[in-house]
């Protein structure tokens, strides 16, 4: 009896070594999958300080609530009306640029009168839409 279980034990034993043995050439075969990789090495990011203190929470609530400003229509209508004179500004600028009698490439010349009529069509139409919908929501 001792003699079989020594035999199962050398049989067992050289059987598990051939296993691991499969298994190690399998995984130096098998080259890594770079999609298994992480996406980033790790990275430690620097804490910044922020400009307030912690300990002046009430104060700094407070002050976010004066900063925070109510965008209704009234809000809207007004940035609207800074912009559409800023297009207004930007055309007149193209235009004169191209009045001021600069030798300009014919392209160059092209698109800033093409710039220039497209801000004043912006301006015109598509902001005046915007305008009637902020007044509806008055």
């Amino acid at each position: 009896l001792r003699r079989h279980l020594d035999r199962l034990t050398d049989i067992s034993r050289k059987t598990i070594e051939e296993d691991i043995e499969k298994k190690l050439k399998l995984m130096t075969v098998v080259p890594s999958i770079p999609d298994q990789q992480p996406a980033a090495p790790d990275v430690v990011l620097p804490v910044l300080e922020s400009s307030s203190s912690t300990s002046s929470v009430p104060g700094a609530i407070e002050s976010e609530s004066r900063k925070a400003v109510v965008k209704d229509g009234h809000y809207f209508i007004k940035l609207l009306k800074s912009e559409t004179d800023r297009l207004f500004l930007l055309a007149d600028g193209a235009e004169a640029e191209l009045a001021s009698g600069q030798q300009l490439p014919e392209e160059a010349a092209g698109l800033l009168r093409s710039a220039a009529g497209k801000a004043r069509l912006l301006a015109r139409q598509k902001m005046q839409q915007f305008e009637g919908l902020c007044q509806k929501n008055i």
